[in-house]
């Protein structure tokens, strides 16, 4: 673009060539931020996609979600496909009851049940979601790390709180359901 205005503004109209410049670089950076999920998923694509297919894989589980029936399924379904997607080696959770949390699966690594003030000292490379509806605790996914004992990345965090958002009104109403039997 700098060529370009040489060429097109002479010399002497530096301050027009400057403003020109200036109001170049506000539009593609405007249109850059407009635009940018589409760029940001096209770049992916470009890149071989590993990004954009776990989201899509992340959102085809919530939308399967509404159709499953048993609470320990679905945190089963969920266990696979955070095995397949982000190569986590293990996942639990745990269910609050009355400011305790127990344990849903047997796991040697983990405790069998969790008091509210042990809620940040389960080390081993374990990240705890809480799992909430309307600020009530209704349990905890724990996920710990993946294949080579690499951490999560920010990104996957982020997309595994908002699978524990999505998490807790069907664990919720699978569990009201249960009740109901």
């Amino acid at each position: 673009v700098n060529l370009l205005t040489a060429q097109i503004f002479p010399e002497e109209l530096h301050a027009s060539r400057n403003f020109f410049l200036f109001t170049s670089g506000f539009v593609i950076a405007v249109l850059l931020l407009l635009f940018r999920s589409r760029w940001d998923a096209w770049v992916d694509r470009l890149g071989g996609g590993q990004k954009f297919t776990l989201q899509a894989r992340f959102m085809q589980f919530g939308e399967s979600m509404a159709l499953c029936t048993d609470p320990d399924d679905l945190l089963r379904r969920l266990a696979l496909l955070l095995g397949e997607t982000l190569r986590v080696r293990k996942m639990n959770f745990y269910s609050s009851t009355g400011g305790r949390w127990v344990l849903r699966t047997p796991d040697a690594t983990l405790p069998p049940v969790l008091e509210e003030r042990d809620l940040g000292s389960l080390g081993g490379g374990w990240t705890t979601f809480p799992v909430r509806v309307q600020e009530a605790p209704l349990g905890l996914l724990v996920v710990g790390e993946k294949e080579g004992g690499m951490p999560l990345a920010l990104w996957e965090k982020g997309l595994l709180r908002n699978i524990a958002g999505q998490l807790s009104l069907y664990f919720q109403n699978l569990v009201l359901m249960k009740n109901l039997e």
